[in-house]
């Protein structure tokens, strides 16, 4: 079912896809894991963010949308900016996974005899663990936020990207 919002400006012949050249898209999905990561070396502010669309029965994503959304997802995959400011100011790393999509067979998962994630096959597991952040998004391979550093090595690069930020 539509929300009266997005029936009103779809239907608003002043907000024309072709005369006026626009893409009006809803956010499907927004998932942000935002719990930080504690470890033997203390607490690291890594979150994570991604943007997922879902279409249902099988259908697949439209062109206009989908260039919509291609845009997003490079907005999002900029490796220029990590560092983000909470509204306080207080900065954290932010991980930005970019721009995913889901397409099931069905209306939801559990009544979906297929489901696939940027076009490939995965089982509903598979999907939690994505969306809790246990696969990496891009090649759904398992993931964590384990520190690969030292302690002293890790010290050394968060005040280097402080620094830097």
């Amino acid at each position: 079912m539509q929300e009266p919002w997005s029936a009103w400006v779809q239907q608003n012949p002043r907000l024309d896809s072709v005369r006026d050249g626009l893409c009006c898209t809803n956010s499907d999905l927004w998932v942000h894991k935002y719990r930080t990561h504690v470890d033997n070396v203390g607490t690291r502010e890594l979150q994570h963010i991604m943007l997922i669309e879902v279409k249902t029965f099988g259908k697949d994503v439209p062109t206009a949308q989908a260039d919509t959304y291609h845009l997003i997802d490079q907005i999002l995959r900029r490796k220029d900016r990590k560092y983000f400011r909470r509204p306080s100011g207080e900065k954290r790393w932010v991980r930005t996974w970019g721009v995913h999509y889901i397409i099931m067979s069905g209306d939801a998962p559990d009544t979906s005899e297929w489901i696939t994630w940027d076009r490939k096959p995965i089982t509903v597991t598979q999907l939690e663990e994505l969306l809790r952040f246990e696969r990496n998004p891009d090649t759904l391979v398992e993931r964590s936020d384990r520190r690969h550093h030292t302690a002293s090595q890790v010290a050394r690069l968060q005040r280097k990207l402080i620094e830097d930020a």
